[in-house]
């Protein structure tokens, strides 16, 4: 003997909206964005993206704290750079570089073409020196 459903029990056994039952991967989705709203599910951004907005603060960024917030290698950022040099230059922008200094002896590290950071003050033969900061700023 069969045993008939109400209409009550049927419509306890739904537990999601119809539009979400057809769509699955909808459903992921909203779900992941309600329960981490901090990373964005649907717009990830690429690394050198990440870059650009990060450069775009008004305070410089190191190379090393550009690898740390994109979860990446110094090498890395620094190949990156030179690319986001290029595409940030059709919008009129330009990373500017405040130099490397000599915490020992505030020697300057003007004219330094590398993005990489010195390793020895030519002056005072100190390791201790403080990392360029870059930053994009337009033209």
């Amino acid at each position: 003997m069969e045993r008939k459903t109400s209409k009550k029990e049927t419509s306890k056994k739904r537990i999601l909206p119809a539009e979400l039952e057809r769509f699955p991967t909808l459903f992921i989705v909203k779900l992941l964005s309600f329960l981490f709203p901090i990373i964005e599910v649907i717009n990830m951004k690429t690394r050198r993206e990440k870059i650009i907005d990060l450069l775009n603060e008004s305070e410089g960024k190191t190379i090393q704290e550009l690898a740390d917030l994109t979860q990446s290698t110094v090498k890395t950022v620094a190949d990156d750079l030179d690319s986001v040099r290029k595409t940030i230059k059709s919008d009129n922008k330009r990373i500017e570089a405040q130099p490397a200094s000599c915490l020992g002896c505030d020697f300057v590290f003007l004219g330094r073409v590398r993005i990489s950071d010195p390793h020895k003050c030519p002056e005072c033969h100190s390791e201790r020196i403080a990392p360029q900061k870059f930053r994009i700023i337009s033209n």
